[in-house]
């Protein structure tokens, strides 16, 4: 999987529908497909990638993100055999604490230190898929179980802030960004990881550099419908605070000087280049995230696909 430097975000109405996107991507060439945690309209990723794995032959499917408080880890693990069954080395499993309020007043969870309660969870899962066991006792996840078989499925975290890239560096298998600018990713969050890989003696894990993507040419409507589909993270503290670390204020709006970058457009070739630019960064993989803003939204996607095929 660590060859793979182009994948693409799927999103659909459906879980028929993101099974259909999947098996399109890969035949068009995408080697990798990531569900958000909308995918679907909310459905659960997993099953959908479980329905999805058995009916591609080579496409790498990967969450960004699950929801950690929700459902326990042991259980999360044995979903992640069924996948493995169907679909053997071609699923990674990236995970989250989410936003405090989604989860409180979703769950009704008490969220509270979530980096410890990241890191018991990923324990908790790498002990169990990658060992085959786990006897873990912690302060969010207790757990005591054992599976038939070995899995080494990648599992991964989502990183916003200098804590969370440090600690995927020393325990994870991979960190995930998301509204992180490519300068932001080379001069925080890449030395951050290097440590915390160096505190644990081990090689720096991959990182995926989630990107929001407009095909067009046109800067205007670009950062209309970039301001417009990321509208929500401007409203978050914890986006926020990232952001001003950066050196930007997003307490008004997005200002262009960070849209230019975050936020990549152009035509194919255009975003091809600006795409390989950031792999040139030392980046391990660029997640395009599609921001479609055409009438016939089925055909852009299509064209996502198309483009991120070609470069894959």
């Amino acid at each position: 999987m660590n060859d793979i430097k182009y994948g693409v975000a799927i999103a659909a109405p459906t879980s028929k529908d993101a099974v259909e996107q999947i098996i399109d991507a890969e035949q068009r060439g995408v080697r990798s497909v990531w569900g958000t945690v909308g995918l679907a309209g909310g459905s659960d990723q997993l099953t959908t990638f479980a329905i999805a794995g058995s009916h591609t032959s080579s496409i790498i499917m990967g969450t960004c993100i699950v929801q950690t408080w929700p459902m326990h880890p042991i259980a999360f693990a044995k979903q992640i055999q069924s996948i493995e069954s169907v679909a053997p080395g071609r699923f990674q499993f990236g995970i989250g604490t989410a936003w405090q309020p989604a989860m409180e007043g979703m769950y009704g969870v008490n969220w509270r230190t979530p980096l410890t309660h990241l890191r018991e969870y990923l324990t908790v899962l790498k002990g169990l898929l990658h060992n085959g066991e786990i006897d873990f006792q912690g302060t969010h996840v207790t757990g005591k179980a054992s599976i038939s078989g070995v899995y080494k499925t990648p599992i991964m975290a989502s990183a916003l802030r200098t804590k969370a890239f440090n600690m995927c560096g020393e325990i994870s298998d991979g960190a995930i960004s998301w509204m992180c600018t490519p300068n932001y990713l080379v001069n925080i969050a890449m030395p951050a990881m290097a440590m915390g890989a160096e505190k644990a003696n081990r090689k720096v894990p991959p990182l995926v550099c989630h990107v929001p993507v407009v095909l067009t040419s046109d800067k205007e409507v670009a950062y209309a419908a970039a301001r417009k589909r990321l509208a929500f993270y401007r409203t978050t503290p914890h986006y926020g605070s990232m952001m001003q670390q950066a050196g930007f204020d997003i307490s008004k709006d997005y200002p262009d000087e960070l849209l230019d970058e975050l936020v990549v457009y152009g035509n194919p070739n255009e975003i091809k280049e600006k795409l390989n630019n950031i792999i040139l960064l030392g980046i391990n993989e660029v997640l395009v995230q599609p921001i479609l803003c055409s009438e016939n939204k089925d055909n852009e996607l299509k064209q996502f696909f198309d483009l991120v095929g070609a470069i894959s």
